[in-house]
């Protein structure tokens, strides 16, 4: 399994560019995955600086509706038409943000979703059939990523704030 940071709020490499959106590349199973679009198409460019074939993921996953998630979405699709995207049920509505006092929508429109071209499946939260990182491989990452995180930060004070349902876990 191989899991690359492609857009984040902070560049995991120096020859990368920065953004407030989310994009991982993983490659498991014989699949090259994206997790998220990041809020624009630079994941693309990053990928490029790094050798990856984003551009050719056979899947992918939208976490939550917002524009930091989202926001390659379309290009993904124009560079890819065959890729399958995923999205949780309860994730595929519309998603709005509050500026001064208006709500604004972010994200994909619910159309979207209904389209069937694009939206592949959507995942029910109680059901997934094809499981793509067994749990032993998932534990065996994340204590490994937390070992390098003790590494990197011994005898530091560090600061944390998990902002995605679900992170509270990590962030334990």
């Amino acid at each position: 399994m191989r899991i690359v940071s492609l857009s984040d709020n902070e560049a995991a490499d120096s020859r990368l560019f920065s953004e407030d959106g989310i994009c991982l590349y993983i490659e498991h199973g014989g699949k090259k995955i994206l997790f998220g679009s990041g809020a624009s198409p630079l994941y693309l460019s990053n990928a490029e600086r790094l050798g990856i074939p984003a551009d050719k993921a056979d899947i992918l996953i939208l976490p939550v509706n917002h524009s930091d998630c989202t926001g390659g979405t379309e290009i993904t699709m124009k560079k890819n038409p065959d890729v399958s995207i995923y999205i949780r049920d309860a994730a595929a509505f519309d998603c709005a943000c509050k500026e001064k006092f208006f709500r604004t929508r972010t994200g994909l429109p619910q159309s979207f979703y209904k389209n069937e071209k694009y939206v592949k499946k959507l995942i029910n939260n109680k059901v997934l059939q094809n499981v793509l990182i067994e749990e032993e491989q998932l534990i065996s990452k994340i204590q490994e990523i937390a070992e390098q995180i003790s590494q990197d930060y011994e005898d530091k004070e560090i600061y944390l704030v998990c902002i995605l349902k679900g992170s509270v876990y990590f962030t334990c």
